[in-house]
């Protein structure tokens, strides 16, 4: 990496052409900090070799990109489905549960007239009349 100014950086890329980073410091932040928010690049011929290269790979990037989007959309909807099918279980399971309680209050009152009865006094008292 080589400082070309106060306001550059040039650096050397992989392919032998120079990047240059500008320097451009945020008002709003600290005046220490450097940022480079621009990159001058090269700019490609589209009927070049390289042109069609970088096409070629940028175009298998977003099919692949958006093939991952479609799985992961896909598996956050089956997830959603069987969490659904669970909740509705759940939900019936609480239904039966209350329907249950219900019918043994009923028929705890029915046999014993005490709408206050301790647990043992209804485990007793369900079994007799069973």
């Amino acid at each position: 990496m080589a400082k070309t100014n106060n306001r550059q950086i040039k650096v050397k890329s992989t392919e032998g052409t120079y990047l240059f980073f500008s320097s451009v410091p945020d008002s709003s932040s600290d005046s220490n900090v450097k940022h480079f928010p621009r990159i001058n690049r090269k700019i490609l011929d589209k009927n070049s070799e390289e042109y069609k290269r970088r096409r070629k790979l940028n175009n298998e990037s977003v099919k692949k990109s958006r093939e991952k989007s479609r799985a992961k959309l896909k598996e956050t909807l089956e997830e959603i489905e069987k969490l659904r099918k669970e909740n509705k279980n759940l939900e019936d399971k609480v239904k039966t549960s209350e329907q249950e309680l219900k019918f043994l209050k009923d028929l705890c009152y029915s046999k014993t007239g005490n709408t206050e009865i301790n647990a043992l006094d209804f485990c007793f008292h369900y079994k007799t009349y069973q």
